[in-house]
């Protein structure tokens, strides 16, 4: 299971509403066997929105941002996805089929990344994902 920006940045953010429930996901999941997916996007994505003022009532220093990511990316169970050589074939396909546009671009190489390696399961809140047809949504605020 890929674990999506959105619910990493909620398990940090001690002042939303959904953070209870996206740290108690995270931390059952990590506790598993099961593997844990990310892609470098992910990664950035989480640093920039955590470290950013106007976004985090009280954001995160980088250091911290980092020691986020890296609690996750040290865990034994934890593999970050990268593109293969087939990835503009599935990005291809996604744009004959999706028609993406704007920030929903990066949406499209999470999920191609994710089908190039043979993830089909997300944990996430955002519904875009639901969108591509080769993928299993996980909301863990369900």
């Amino acid at each position: 299971m890929l674990i999506d920006t959105n619910v990493l940045l909620f398990a940090v953010n001690e002042s939303s509403e959904e953070f209870s429930q996206a740290r108690k996901f995270l931390v059952s999941r990590m506790q598993g066997s099961d593997p844990l997916y990310i892609t470098w996007i992910n990664i950035y994505e989480f640093l920039r929105v955590a470290t950013h003022p106007k976004i985090f009532d009280r954001p995160l220093r980088p250091v911290e941002a980092w020691g986020n990511i890296a609690n996750l990316v040290d865990h034994p169970n934890c593999v970050i996805l990268q593109e293969t050589p087939q990835h503009g074939t599935i990005v291809k396909e996604i744009v004959a089929e999706l028609s993406p546009v704007g920030n929903f671009w990066h949406d499209c190489h999470i999920a191609a990344t994710m089908k190039e390696n043979g993830v089909d399961e997300i944990a996430t809140c955002d519904m875009d994902f639901r969108k591509f047809s080769f993928l299993r949504i996980i909301n863990p605020l369900q």
